[in-house]
């Protein structure tokens, strides 16, 4: 679907990066708790579920930005493609860091990472 997208090679790069991403985080998910790696496997679906939340986090970017900015619809889009996962997997990263820190041990092992 991301081949079909609107707004051109940037908003198909994006959706197609997002949905990489997305299918690639819930395998390693599933590897992980097959393999009995919950922790590994927490940190994977963390990942997962902030791509997921994506389609929730682009209507909001969408609707904040045609309030407050006068730019063309098309614009907008096209920033909302990136704005829609790449914050939130930013802060599900974030999130992990301060929990491995804060813990004092790693979610996972660096290797499978």
């Amino acid at each position: 679907m991301s081949f079909y997208a609107n707004g051109g090679i940037g908003s198909h790069l994006a959706f197609f990066t997002l949905s990489v991403l997305w299918w690639y985080f819930t395998l390693q998910a599933w590897r992980a708790a097959v393999a009995r790696n919950f922790s590994k496997h927490r940190a994977c679906v963390l990942r997962s579920f902030a791509l997921t939340l994506s389609a929730i986090t682009l209507r909001i970017w969408k609707l904040g930005m045609a309030h407050y900015f006068e730019l063309p619809p098309m614009d907008i889009y096209r920033m909302v493609t990136w704005l829609g996962f790449v914050p939130n997997l930013v802060l599900a990263e974030f999130y992990l860091y301060r929990a491995r820190r804060r813990n004092n041990r790693k979610l996972y092992p660096e290797e499978n990472i």
